[in-house]
This record gives structure tokens, sequence and C-alpha cells, in this order.
């Protein structure tokens, strides 16, 4: 199983183009492939902390729903 990174802000890449390599590579070697990042919205302010790039405490909460929703089917 992969899953693309967390949100990132990048003034080269697009977050949008990351997970879609990883959804190519994914699906070319037949693995299973755990999608969130449709669950972030468009402006990621309060859920990434702008100075060091990683989520806030809401960022975590979010991600960590996620993936316990995808294992358990709840």
């Amino acid at each position: 199983m992969i899953q693309p990174s967390q949100p990132y802000i990048s003034q080269t890449e697009s977050y949008e183009e990351g997970v879609e390599a990883i959804r190519g590579v994914s699906e070319a070697n037949w693995v299973y492939y755990m999608n969130h990042s449709l669950i972030w919205p468009f402006h990621l302010g309060e859920y990434i902390n702008k100075d060091s790039g990683n989520l806030t405490k809401k960022g975590n909460e979010v991600w960590g729903e996620y993936v316990v929703n995808w294992f358990t089917g709840k």
C-alpha cells in the first residue's frame, strides 16, 4: 500500500501533481493506493504550519481519522 505525502505548499510543484504521480505508480504496479488527498480543503492554512510545513494538530486529526476509517471501513 502506498499513499501520497501529507499536503504541502510548494513554489515549484502542486500537491495535486505529486498525488497523481504516486497514483500512477500504484496503478502500474497493482499496489493498493490510499488516496487521502481528497479530504484536504483547498485552503490549507489551519491544517499546515506555514513556517515548518508540518501538519497542525487539526491536520493530524483529519489525516488520522481518514487512515483509521480506511483500515476499519467505518
